[in-house]
């Protein structure tokens, strides 16, 4: 699947979204480099992940959501909307940030890491909570700028934001 996406330069560029690579653009007479083109592009999924995890976090820590969702084939079927839209946004940021992070494929041992290093377990202390909340904004910062000086983050209210919501770290 590829993406018009804004490269750090103010141009369009036409990315591949699973892997990230720029398959078309130039940045004045030279062809922009893969590290900011898919950075910006890791950093604009990011954000747009962080409001629904917000607007759904209480859905995503519900104990009974997350037994029926391991549910073989019927599991998508018993959960609350609330619960697919934290758990869609849960894995976007998830793989961006591996996938800019190592680039390689993502191992299960890798996704389950960063789930518990981002998100609410079960049993976690609102201390805690905070805590994962502020290392997934250090860690959509630190992909922004990778992206290059020149990099805006997507307008909000895209196909996945909340209707309403605002830039992620503006606050």
């Amino acid at each position: 699947v590829q993406k018009m996406v804004i490269g750090p330069d103010g141009r369009p560029y036409v990315v591949n979204v699973a892997t990230g690579q720029v398959m078309s653009g130039s940045a004045g007479n030279k062809p922009i480099t893969d590290t900011p083109a898919t950075s910006a592009l890791y950093a604009d999924r990011m954000r747009n992940s962080e409001p629904i995890i917000l607007q759904n976090s209480v859905a995503g820590q519900d104990f009974g959501n997350k037994t029926l969702a391991t549910v073989p084939l019927l599991g998508n079927h018993l959960v609350t909307k609330e619960f697919q839209q934290y758990d869609q946004a849960r894995r976007d940021f998830i793989n961006a940030t591996l996938r800019r992070e190592s680039g390689a494929v993502i191992s299960n041992d890798e996704f389950d890491n960063a789930n518990k290093q981002y998100f609410p377990q079960s049993g976690d202390a609102p201390e805690v909570l905070k805590q994962k909340e502020v290392n997934r904004k250090i860690a959509i910062e630190g992909i922004s700028r990778a992206a290059g000086p020149s990099y805006k983050p997507a307008t909000a209210g895209g196909p996945q934001a909340p209707s309403g919501s605002s830039p992620l770290l503006d606050e």
